[in-house]
């Protein structure tokens, strides 16, 4: 096995990383760190911090803390939380999805609004909707929208574009509009379609960066405390390339 080699540094990093739903997965990782690379310096690089009440979980969660030399988080909430939760203290830096280049000169043919799933929507809000309300009033918004005949519902899930498809039915057999979808099978063409896009509505973090990326006009639907945190970071006097810059010379020092 690969893990068997013996490596200088190990780099653990990106999405939502320190959170409940990876507190077993990092738990076993940090048991393969102890005791197959003892001696290699270990990186929390970029990651997603979340609220975590559930004690076990955060134990496990916080093995791999302990264990990493230095923490890199990708926005001021999670620097919070580490602190909070974990009391140590990490290096806030931008999201590693902002060191991609998208060269883009083509036409943009349309608009997108993506939809995610009522789980998730619920998870983050008192306010606990059924999925036909989360798609009445989807619908709502759009409509609210100029040019709603130039909107196309996409997903970076699997999951997601499930909602997407159950979305569309249902605003066809409820208000006689059905929207395309756009189709993705992988993330090339994921940033091709999000690169035709002159507005793009997501409630994924990472839905917005790439239409940050392709210069497209990006609208976070603030559905969590992450949106409302990508919103106050990134679309507030942001510079794409400073950030690039800062990424790379980062991942440089820590390979030094």
């Amino acid at each position: 096995m690969a893990i068997k080699k013996k490596f200088d540094v190990i780099v653990i990093g990106g999405g939502e990383l320190i959170s409940p739903s990876f507190a077993f997965p990092i738990y076993i990782w940090s048991l393969i760190i102890k005791y197959l690379q003892r001696k290699s310096k270990l990186v929390l690089y970029g990651v997603g911090v979340t609220e975590c009440t559930n004690i076990k979980e955060r134990r496990r969660l916080a093995r791999i803390v302990n264990l990493a030399d230095s923490v890199y988080v990708r926005d001021k909430l999670s620097r919070n939380y580490m602190k909070r939760l974990y009391n140590r203290d990490s290096i806030e830096i931008s999201d590693v999805a902002f060191i991609n280049d998208f060269d883009f000169s083509g036409v943009r043919i349309y608009s997108l609004y993506g939809m995610t799933t009522i789980e998730r929507i619920n998870k983050h809000n008192i306010l606990q909707l059924s999925e036909n309300e989360y798609f009445e009033y989807t619908y709502n918004e759009l409509c609210q929208l100029t040019k709603i005949d130039e909107y196309k519902l996409f997903y970076t899930t699997k999951e997601d574009c499930e909602v997407c498809a159950k979305f569309s039915k249902y605003c066809q057999i409820n208000h006689g509009r059905s929207f395309d979808i756009v189709r993705v099978k992988d993330l090339d063409s994921l940033i091709a379609n999000v690169q035709k896009a002159n507005v793009v509505f997501s409630p994924r973090m990472h839905g917005c960066i790439l239409a940050q990326l392709s210069g497209g006009d990006v609208h976070p639907i603030l559905i969590s405390s992450k949106m409302k945190s990508y919103k106050d970071k990134y679309l507030k006097e942001f510079n794409i390339l400073q950030a690039k810059t800062n990424l790379i010379e980062t991942v440089s020092n820590i390979l030094v």
